[in-house]
């Protein structure tokens, strides 16, 4: 009997070696985990048998090929999850009650790596008052965190980085609630929160469908106001959704969730190419998912032929047509990429400036070759560095401004291709610039210098380089007072 029980063992782990290798050569093969490619065989030459890596890899290889391999981390993952409370992902913390939060939602305030150059508050601000000054219909938004809008199951992470974070989403929202095109719906959030109805999914990052009709009802009526009680927009039939969280923990769960339809389409429908809506993952599962039993989505309803720009997109240039053509821009961004927003809100920004009119005349000075007042237009000198100062009558203002410097003149390279000047505000400042335009290459082309609300311009230094000879023209200034400044269309 004792022979017997020493022998289970090496039976046992008989079974865990031969088995997976046995259903293998009879054709079970494993699919692809851990939302990655399989790791391919390394080639086998007289060179690479003798380096240790090969063998790794090999392993590597067949691990991820051996059937039951899914169902064991599938395992192991739910024993976590469900036995230890133990997340699996470092990216991941588990709350109460199973609710999962994502830890990049703290990313704005964890190193300087990850955290925004320039204050967010004033990036959203400068995008929505330069919308609205520009004539278009404008809706700035940042999407809250799940961290701090269903706080009641929300783990405690860094208590010192969740209260810098904190403070930086608060200040955003408030800042868009008092400011023309931007709007906020963190508050009515957490009053139903408060009310005991979760507006987030328990194991997903999004909101549920209470999150998304507050912001489906108040984006679509800023669109057109009156469309949502036209449309008819309610929520739909319950049905089983996969909780994204859970899936960067191994696992494949789903909760309980209602679709959004509406009864009817608008009347008459909206121009095509009058709205572009740029957004990410938040911005599509409300408006762009599949809704009712044709699978259409609110967006094919109601928004039909209008466009759908991601930021990268938006980024690399490729909304900026639409942009131009549109008529009402809505811009929504999630919280935890707010650093996302302030290095990519100058392209929008330059659009939205085109539309601009009643720029103003301002002086400027130069610093590096000794302060010294600047006779209208600038030439980038033989260093190809010339750094500037901006001399505004008023120092100060409680409203955000814009300079603009237009380029007259650039230089060819070698290979026939215009210089471009390139504009990178000075280290040691005060303050921050957010959504600078760090370059222009074309003449008639303008580099676009932000100055927050409460921003001294005698605090920012800004350095331009290019080929020597190039030529800037005089600065000029408009204020983003809450009026419109639009060229007539």
């Amino acid at each position: 009997m004792r022979r017997r029980l020493h022998a289970l063992p090496a039976v046992w782990l008989l079974l865990l070696l031969l088995l997976p290798a046995a259903t293998w050569l009879l054709g079970a093969r494993q699919p692809l985990l851990q939302n990655r490619p399989k790791t391919p065989f390394p080639p086998i030459t007289s060179h690479s048998v003798r380096d240790g890596s090969t063998f790794a890899a090999i392993d590597g290889a067949i691990l991820d090929r051996l059937p039951f391999r899914g169902t064991a981390l599938d395992v192991r993952t739910r024993v976590a999850l469900d036995v230890f409370h133990d997340s699996t992902n470092p990216s991941v913390a588990i709350g109460d009650d199973g609710w999962l939060y994502l830890k990049t939602e703290l990313q704005a305030c964890q190193s300087a790596a990850t955290s925004p150059s320039a204050d967010p508050a004033d990036a959203y601000e400068l995008l929505a008052r330069a919308f609205s000054a520009a004539g278009y219909r404008t809706s700035v938004i940042m999407a809250g965190s799940k961290l701090f809008v269903h706080t009641r199951d929300a783990p405690q992470i860094d208590a010192v980085t969740s209260a810098c974070v904190a403070k930086l989403e608060r200040r955003a929202a408030d800042r868009l609630a008092q400011t023309p095109g931007g709007f906020t719906i963190d508050d009515r959030l957490r009053d139903i929160e408060a009310d005991g109805e979760p507006t987030f999914l328990r194991l997903d990052s999004h909101w549920n469908w209470r999150g998304r009709l507050v912001f489906a009802s108040e984006t679509l009526d800023r669109v057109r106001p009156g469309v949502v009680e036209q449309v008819g927009l309610h929520p739909g039939p319950e049905y089983d959704r996969p909780g994204d969280l859970a899936a960067l923990l191994g696992v494949t769960r789903t909760e309980r969730d209602h679709v959004l339809l509406v009864r009817r389409s608008p009347k008459p429908p909206l121009p095509r190419g009058s709205v572009v809506l740029v957004g990410d993952s938040q911005l599509i599962n409300t408006l762009i998912a599949p809704g009712g039993p044709d699978g259409a989505s609110i967006h094919d309803h109601v928004l039909a032929e209008q466009t759908l720009c991601t930021w990268a997109d938006v980024a690399g240039g490729g909304c900026d047509d639409q942009l131009r053509n549109a008529r009402t821009v809505v811009m929504e961004q999630v919280a935890r990429d707010m650093v996302v927003l302030t290095t990519q809100c100058f392209r929008p920004l330059v659009i939205a400036a085109e539309r601009l009119r009643g720029w103003r005349p301002i002086g400027w000075e130069r610093l590096d070759d000794g302060t010294r007042p600047l006779d209208g237009a600038l030439t980038i000198p033989a260093s190809g560095l010339a750094t500037v100062r901006f001399r505004l009558a008023q120092d100060r203002a409680d409203v955000p401004r814009l300079l603009r410097v237009t380029v007259h003149r650039t230089v060819r390279q070698a290979d026939g291709a215009p210089a471009p000047i390139t504009a990178v505000q000075r280290p040691g400042g005060s303050f921050a610039s957010p959504c600078m335009t760090p370059a222009q290459p074309s003449v008639g082309g303008a580099l676009l210098v932000p100055l927050p609300a409460g921003a001294r311009a005698s605090e920012l230094a800004v350095e331009l380089r290019s080929a020597p000879g190039s030529r800037l023209g005089r600065p000029q200034q408009l204020v983003l007072d809450g009026a419109v400044h639009a060229a007539q269309r």
